[in-house]
């Protein structure tokens, strides 16, 4: 597989040509970190070969997630910030929230939904695993905050642009 990065020798020296280049103070203000497990990917989860030839090839790769566990937090618009987990974390891509949560159905009596609530994501730039941005060169927060496989973490602006400046 080859990503438009794979010509440079690494990911300090590679002109990433996405959707965050062109950010704008005003812009949305809640974003999230995603984790993704290539490895053992949760089973909605595309693959992320796929999904980085994909972003290379068009300039975007769809994929459909489950935010479950922040419905109310993350909107259309929202930056995501995809991670992998392991011995190997780090900060592996970025994406916009191009959709309205939907897939849920009313509450039941207990205040749990039956069903996961999903959102679009436009996945405009993945890294080839060997290229990802380190924890160890990301700021201390922020190396606290990914979160594994399938988890999510909702992040204030100040620590998304905090990881804005080190992507």
């Amino acid at each position: 597989m080859t990503c438009v990065w794979d010509r440079v020798p690494s990911w300090q020296t590679a002109s990433r040509t996405s959707r965050v280049d062109s950010f704008t103070p005003g812009g949305p203000l809640t974003a999230a970190l995603l984790g993704w497990d290539p490895v053992w990917p949760e089973v909605w989860q595309p693959d992320y070969q796929a999904a980085a030839a994909g972003a290379a090839e068009s300039g975007f790769f769809r994929a459909v997630w489950d935010i479950s566990g922040a419905a109310d937090e993350l909107e259309a618009g929202a930056d995501v910030w995809f991670t992998v987990p392991g011995e190997r974390a780090g900060v592996a891509g970025h994406g916009v929230v191009v959709s309205s949560p939907y897939g849920f159905h009313d509450e039941d009596r207990r205040g749990q939904r039956d069903k996961p609530v999903l959102v679009d994501i436009d996945i405009d730039a993945l890294l080839p695993l060997e290229e990802h941005i380190p924890l160890v060169h990301l700021p201390p927060v922020l190396a606290g905050l990914c979160p594994g496989g399938g988890d999510l973490t909702i992040l204030d602006s100040s620590t998304e642009t905090d990881l804005r400046h080190a992507w």
